[in-house]
């Protein structure tokens, strides 16, 4: 009886250390859609966590729910182990290509990195057309001394809508406004993570067009959202 027992004991502990598995390793998602992590192994009662809620969130049941457009990684866990999925959210909306918002470069660096000369200059505000992109009425870049400060995408009232999903499946709106815009959309929920905020106001020089601003931003806490983490 005593040997039976302890080949059961043993049985049991090597189950225990049996390392976790997911039978998916890898998903690709849009905004919103789910997949429900199948996990195996190690102890019973998986527990389940996201590198980075930005980008997808997991219910206490594994089930992933696609946030915003990125990569991460969610974990399924028990004692000492772990198995990752490499979660990447896709767009939806391609509704125009994001402006260059590296702020050390200088003007020259800027036109450099475009490839082409700017439709026009005023000022410190350098105006790029895309005569293929209907949506858009110019993308234009404001610099200070000769460095960039700003981008920002000019888009036609008549795609608001596309406009709308495009920013909500890549930022997350602020709880607070800024002069001139009605809007702030950021690029992350902690202070640590964010470098970037995206003003949406009117455009001043177009009462049928949106002002889409790219702006350095830095936060010493953690902002107000207007949206659940």
């Amino acid at each position: 009886m005593i040997v039976l027992m302890a080949a059961l004991g043993g049985c049991s502990f090597a189950e225990d250390k049996t390392p976790v598995s997911v039978e998916v390793g890898a998903v690709e998602l849009l905004p919103g859609e789910t997949h429900a992590i199948v996990a195996s192994g190690g102890k019973e009662g998986h527990l389940f966590s996201s590198l980075d809620p930005f980008v997808a969130t997991v219910s206490k049941d594994g089930v992933i729910t696609a946030q915003r457009v990125g990569e991460t990684k969610v974990f399924a866990m028990t004692a000492g182990s772990n198995a990752p999925v490499r979660v990447t959210v896709n767009p939806s909306s391609l509704l125009y290509e994001k402006p260059i918002t590296d702020w050390k470069l200088e003007k020259q660096e800027l036109i450099d990195s475009i490839g082409r000369e700017p439709h026009h200059v005023s000022g410190e505000i350098m105006y790029y057309d895309d005569p293929d992109n209907p949506a858009v009425e110019w993308t234009k870049y404001f610099t200070n001394l000769d460095t960039l400060r700003n981008s920002e995408v000019v888009v036609r009232k008549l795609y608001t809508d596309e406009m709308l999903v495009y920013l909500s499946e890549r930022y997350v709106a602020a709880d607070f406004v800024q002069e001139g815009f009605g809007v702030i959309y950021l690029n992350g929920f902690k202070a640590r993570n964010i470098d970037m905020g995206i003003g949406l106001g009117q455009s001043p020089d177009n009462a049928d067009s949106w002002a889409i601003r790219y702006f350095p931003a830095k936060f010493e806490e953690d902002p107000q959202i207007n949206q659940p983490q």
